[in-house]
């Protein structure tokens, strides 16, 4: 289930059609404050908050198909990072308005205000139509960000186990990772975890035993420590992205495993998570944990 905003941003009245031909499938329409990207003001913007993604449309809109391509590809050079940051500025006037003027649809503005507060990753895309049409004629991602295409069942697998792949290449630094990515990695951490302090006897199923996990236990009783793993493990209902350092991840662990049988410098630790990372991703609620700890102990070398 997703939410779509949809924004009006030029009030030029041959734009009326188009956005009112959409009006019935957003979620929430406003229109009223003007958006600027660097120099221009887009037609228009549509906001899709999805269950693993967030993906933000920029909309041109013009009378030919020739003048709508280029209206539309002229964002593509332009920093994702900024237009975030600029839609974030550009959300807060739309709430301050809505409170001004008592209007009931601030409180879903403040939902998606948060979401860009919180880092959620977004995919900044363009797109352009006719105004005498509500069918779009292109869409592309910004030249900083992944490309979109419609995917047949096998490439969306295949896409998805290079996304596995890719994910666990960039383990350093700051991640921005989608629904799915954070809850793998926390899974992830919470099974190689119960393997090196020897807490692997479990054959609950998966989803069940997520709940009683020993790393889980000792972060829920952690009053002050362990920010970072406690942002990751003890997940929020409704998390639909995260940032995450994971270099203070890492560090956070360390700690934890001090005093476990199995000595892992820094660096193990990154490469231990960076090689069982696309395996844990793959596990599902179902799974038997005996079956998962034997899997996963192939990838700890024990004294």
């Amino acid at each position: 289930m997703s939410t779509v905003y949809l924004f009006q941003t030029d009030m030029a009245q041959n734009n009326d059609i188009f956005f009112d031909s959409l009006f019935p499938s957003a979620s929430v329409f406003y229109k009223g404050i003007t958006f600027k990207v660097g120099l221009w003001i887009p037609d228009g913007l549509r906001v899709d908050v999805q269950e693993s993604r967030c993906l933000l449309t920029l909309i041109e809109l013009e009378d030919t198909k020739s003048n709508a391509l280029i209206s539309s590809r002229k964002y593509l050079p332009e920093s994702s990072d900024l237009i975030l940051q600029a839609l974030s500025e550009y959300i807060e006037r739309v709430i301050s308005q809505c409170q001004s003027t008592g209007d009931s649809r601030q409180a879903g503005f403040k939902r998606l205000k948060e979401l860009l507060e919180q880092g959620v990753p977004f995919i900044v895309r363009t797109a352009c139509a006719l105004r005498s049409s509500i069918e779009i004629i292109e869409e592309l991602s910004l030249i900083d960000q992944p490309q979109i295409v419609e995917l047949t069942e096998n490439q969306q697998n295949e896409s998805h186990d290079e996304a596995i792949e890719a994910t666990a290449q960039n383990f350093q630094g700051i991640l921005r990772l989608d629904g799915e990515s954070v809850k793998a990695l926390g899974r992830c951490v919470l099974i190689l975890d119960s393997i090196i302090r020897h807490n692997d006897h479990s054959n609950a199923r998966c989803h069940s035993w997520r709940d009683k996990a020993p790393l889980k236990r000792i972060l829920k009783d952690d009053v002050d420590g362990n920010p970072i793993l406690k942002q990751l493990i003890l997940l929020k209902p409704g998390t639909i992205g995260m940032r995450i350092d994971f270099e203070a991840l890492l560090s956070e662990l360390i700690v934890i495993w001090e005093n476990a049988p199995e000595k892992l410098a820094f660096e193990d630790v990154r490469r231990l998570i960076r090689e069982y990372y696309p395996v844990a991703s793959r596990i599902r609620g179902h799974a038997q944990m005996g079956k998962v700890f034997e899997e996963a102990r192939k990838y700890i070398k024990r004294e």
